[in-house]
């Protein structure tokens, strides 16, 4: 799957949550900055939300290589560790848990 994919699946939603500028504007709610404003708000959110959503992905595409490197059936960082592992491979597994909770943070 390209980047771009799930970039655009995510401001498609961004925009389908988003309620129409203009008719905000129109009620009166609020001025032209104000929108300006919660507009770049979201598309700060977005970003990074679909960043770390590629992280994510590309994290999981790591640990899945690897097992297979190490010759371990696949599976989550956090059950693996609780395998029979040599210390390297822990070491390994405990830097990864680290990196995925780090990419799993939205930073706004």
């Amino acid at each position: 799957m390209s980047p771009v994919t799930p970039l655009r699946e995510a401001i498609s939603c961004l925009l389908a949550d988003i309620e129409a500028p203009e008719l905000v504007l129109e009620s009166g709610m609020c001025d032209h900055e104000t929108v300006a404003e919660y507009l770049l708000d979201e598309a700060h959110t977005l970003l990074y939300r679909t960043l770390s959503a590629l992280e994510l992905a590309s994290l999981t595409d790591e640990l899945n290589a690897w097992f297979d490197a190490q010759g371990i059936a696949p599976m989550s960082a956090d059950e693996a560790i609780l395998e029979d592992v040599t210390a390297e491979q822990r070491a390994y597994l405990v830097e990864f848990i680290q990196r995925w909770e780090d990419a799993q943070e939205v930073k706004a």
